[in-house]
């Protein structure tokens, strides 16, 4: 799809949703107003704060003509309230950056640059991690440790077809090999296609709602670090595992496979896998799920999963199932 040049004609939206961020947000707004790329605004919309978060927002805003502050009437929730910015934005392009993260000067205008040169509608960059010590132990492990790099799947700064994109990530369904969504630019015609983020999703959201868009139209990827994202006792990684770690951690899986069952938009990554494949590993993770946490409290765990999609509410555990899936699901597994 073509993009017309020069680059600095494209409005970019860095859009900031915050929620009880006062203790980062002042590093972020700098990070923000920082940007060589000139033609931007900044977006904050805030989610029912009850710290500083508005009396930091507003301060900027009032010495910067580029912030644009918004407070939502009423609390919308993480997800939703990403797509309320995405909605909100006057620029036909967005740039996420989360109220804890920091950007590096370059980020937009070299993540612009790749796009228009490449003329594709998403840009991905590599992202550091920086730890607080006041991060749980558990979660500090896991980032240092088992955190998946998208510079570990794609090697090359270099434009990847959907074709190229799918031969990857369709053995990493179940894995964010792309980073969150303050690593990513996009434009508006991605969700105008495709869809907003998934509001049912916790961990998993801003993969399934990226994977959308790269397998239909491809990307650009720039292996280089112009975004760092920050871990901390409040960051909402860990919220959402302590919230309910069952939930987080198998929930997604499940309505993520559902998705890939079910959307139009992945219609491309079923002919490249299967849909006995996707079948198969759906009902292997519940029946899995099942075994291990048994059926009563597992489902007690995922009540708004079964009322969404029932697909998963119709399966029905038995060992005897979880046996026969499991053989399916290695059986089709090797035909990927």
């Amino acid at each position: 799809m073509q993009i017309p040049a020069p680059i600095q004609d494209h409005l970019v939206s860095i859009c900031i949703p915050t929620f009880n961020g006062a203790k980062y947000l002042r590093k972020c707004l700098n990070s923000a107003i920082a940007q060589s790329y000139q033609n931007l605004e900044i977006l904050i919309i805030d989610d029912g704060s009850n710290d500083e978060t508005l009396e930091i927002a507003f301060e900027y805003a009032a010495n910067n003509e580029k912030i644009r502050v918004i407070r939502n009437e009423s609390k919308k929730g993480m997800v939703a309230n990403w797509n309320m910015c995405i909605r909100e934005a006057k620029g036909e392009w967005i740039k996420f950056l989360f109220q804890d993260d920091f950007l590096e000067p370059e980020c937009v205008s070299e993540m612009m640059q790749a796009c228009i040169t490449n003329k594709c509608l998403i840009a991905v960059c590599r992202r550091d991690f920086q730890i607080e010590d006041c991060a749980p132990a558990d979660i500090s492990v896991s980032f240092q440790n088992s955190i998946s790099k998208p510079e570990s799947f794609f090697k090359q700064s270099k434009y990847y077809s959907p074709g190229e994109t799918i031969d990857i990530v369709k053995y990493q369904l179940l894995n964010n090999i792309i980073g969150e969504p303050t690593c990513f630019l996009f434009n508006k015609k991605i969700t105008a296609a495709y869809g907003d983020f998934n509001i049912h999703l916790k961990q998993l959201v801003d993969y399934e709602f990226i994977l959308r868009g790269i397998i239909n139209d491809g990307f650009v990827f720039l292996n280089e670090t112009y975004a760092t994202f920050r871990v901390h006792e409040s960051s909402q990684t860990s919220a959402n595992i302590a919230s309910n770690q069952i939930r987080a951690e198998r929930g997604d899986t499940l309505i993520l496979l559902c998705t890939y069952i079910s959307d139009r938009a992945y219609k491309k990554l079923r002919s490249s896998v299967g849909a006995l494949y996707l079948k198969s590993y759906l009902n292997y993770i519940y029946y899995k799920s099942c075994k291990v946490f048994g059926e009563k409290i597992f489902r007690l765990a995922i009540p708004d999963i079964l009322q969404v999609y029932p697909t998963v509410n119709r399966l029905k555990y038995s060992f005897l199932n979880y046996v026969m899936t499991k053989v399916r699901f290695k059986w089709t597994k090797q035909f990927i």
